[in-house]
């Protein structure tokens, strides 16, 4: 499937982090979620995707299951100490998600890291807009 369109934004938010995805797919906007997280922890263009990684969730249902995706996401950049440089949904459904990330391991000379500590679901909302765009929204604790 063809992604023609996808952008994300900051929203303003007190002293949390609200990103905005917006795509034609379902799929698209969460990768431009993932794509506003990545750009908010480091700089993805001094990142070389040298290496191919999965991150795998699984949810209650689809805030859940996103909610935890990116968390999973998280944990990859700040604990596993990988600098994630791109992202590809390669399957997303209510209850299970997988993205498959380009990178490499995070190396502190090269890759200063912001901390974000967890998505929320605080203002979460994910729906097809009426122009027939996917929008996600997801605040960040930071």
């Amino acid at each position: 499937m063809l992604r023609q369109m996808k952008s994300w934004t900051t929203l303003d938010h007190t002293a949390d982090l609200a990103i905005e995805g917006v795509a034609d797919t379902a799929e698209g906007a969460l990768e431009a979620v993932c794509e506003g997280l990545l750009a908010n922890l480091c700089d993805v263009n001094k990142v070389p995707k040298n290496k191919v990684i999965q991150i795998k969730a699984n949810g209650i249902d689809e805030a859940d299951t996103i909610a935890s995706l990116l968390g999973e996401l998280l944990y990859t950049v700040l604990v596993e100490r990988w600098a994630v440089a791109g992202v590809r949904v390669v399957s997303l459904s209510k209850v299970a998600a997988q993205l498959e990330c380009e990178g490499e391991i995070l190396d502190p000379r090269r890759h200063a890291v912001k901390e974000v500590k967890a998505a929320t679901f605080h203002d979460f909302s994910f729906a097809l807009d009426a122009g027939g765009l996917w929008r996600l929204r997801v605040v960040f604790d930071v």
